[in-house]
């Protein structure tokens, strides 16, 4: 849960950044971006954790921990960035300097072994 302060913190760089004419829709607006911003930080805590201690997890528990974090924080950020700055585009996306779509490979999940017979 996020402290206090942090979300009085949050809410004044909403004000700094953003005022709606209406004051209840202001106010609906300044509690969203403050959710939007601290929903994830258990995410942010344990992300943090593996690039201190990355001895302390193996590949399939970072990787798991880094998958969940992007599931569940860019979702969050999409909306606190509405939010404050009405919109961001997306510096990333540029269609000359990647490759079409289709031509990018996914990593697939790694192949089960099939069991080994039992031994008689």
């Amino acid at each position: 849960m996020p402290s206090k302060e942090l979300r009085k913190l949050l809410g004044s760089i909403y004000h700094r950044f953003q005022k709606l004419e209406n004051p209840k829709a202001n106010a609906v607006a300044k509690q969203d971006f403050v959710f939007h911003m601290t929903d994830w930080l258990d995410d942010l805590r344990r992300l943090v954790d593996i690039y201190e201690h990355p001895d302390k997890y193996d590949r399939q528990a970072a990787g798991n921990a880094v998958a969940g974090f992007l599931y569940h924080v860019i979702p969050h950020l999409k909306a606190a960035g509405r939010l404050l700055l009405d919109d961001i585009p997306d510096a990333f996306e540029n269609a000359e300097s990647q490759p079409p779509r289709e031509r990018i490979k996914r990593a697939r999940p790694p192949r089960r072994r099939s069991p080994s017979p039992e031994p008689r």
